[in-house]
């Protein structure tokens, strides 16, 4: 895992608000183990579809959650993006399988 990744991760554990969001099939504990085994520890809260039977690809998650004044962050044109702002939520589209936006933030 990236520098630039551990760190927003370390952040995490000074209070920041963040929300992990995800389409993954498995539960939030296998997610935060998988962290784990890159040495980063999530200190927020973990979402995924398969605990809410909601995506973002439809936006059911995004309409349960209700986010307002929230930023969504991801590399997906149509689940990352248009439908978050569907639900008039902030986007950035992050390049696909690339940490540059992460880098250019966190590793000046």
């Amino acid at each position: 895992m990236s520098k630039c990744v551990k760190k927003w991760f370390l952040e995490e554990k000074n209070h920041r608000r963040s929300l992990i969001i995800s389409d993954f099939e498995h539960d939030s504990e296998f997610l935060n183990k998988i962290f784990l085994s890159h040495g980063c520890q999530w200190h927020g809260r973990i979402i995924t579809s398969s605990e809410l039977n909601l995506s973002k690809y439809s936006g059911g998650i995004f309409q349960k959650l209700n986010l307002v004044n929230w930023l969504h962050i991801g590399d997906n044109r149509h689940s990352d993006y248009f439908i978050p702002k569907s639900y008039q939520i902030s986007t950035i589209l992050v390049r696909r399988n690339s940490l540059a936006f992460f880098r250019e933030l966190y590793e000046k």
